[in-house]
């Protein structure tokens, strides 16, 4: 939890994790939840989230094709509402600016718990 919070993961979302962390991962419509190890592990050693964390977007789930659900932390209104977007895996790389991202990066959710109605419902846009 601590390496969560280091990422400035959400309240809202630390909360969702300490209670019902998914063991592996949970999958909805081509949708897929990731456990805590596999967030931190997203956002600072694979490709395109340790790209994009220096930006301010955490990674922490995924589509079947390989893109990037994202808490975007430099549009949050507050700790707890953070929105979430999707990234393309494609079209980000190591050279990747903010200015590029935050245009290529596509807004889903207004927050966590949104994402997580959407989700649930299996109503996820995932197409970045």
């Amino acid at each position: 939890m601590t390496q969560l919070q280091a990422l400035n993961v959400p309240e809202d979302a630390l909360s969702s994790f300490l209670e019902a962390e998914p063991a592996h991962h949970a999958e909805i419509e081509n949708v897929r939840l990731l456990p805590i190890s596999t967030v931190i592990e997203e956002s600072t050693r694979y490709v395109p989230g340790a790209y994009i964390r220096p930006h301010g977007y955490v990674v922490f789930a995924t589509t079947h094709c390989g893109d990037r659900y994202c808490f975007d932390l430099k549009g949050a209104v507050s700790r707890t509402t953070v929105p979430i977007v999707l990234v393309s895996h494609e079209m980000v790389g190591e050279d990747t600016t903010k200015v590029e991202l935050r245009s290529l990066a596509k807004q889903v959710a207004t927050d966590f718990e949104s994402f997580l109605v959407a989700f649930v419902a299996g109503t996820l846009d995932t197409t970045p």
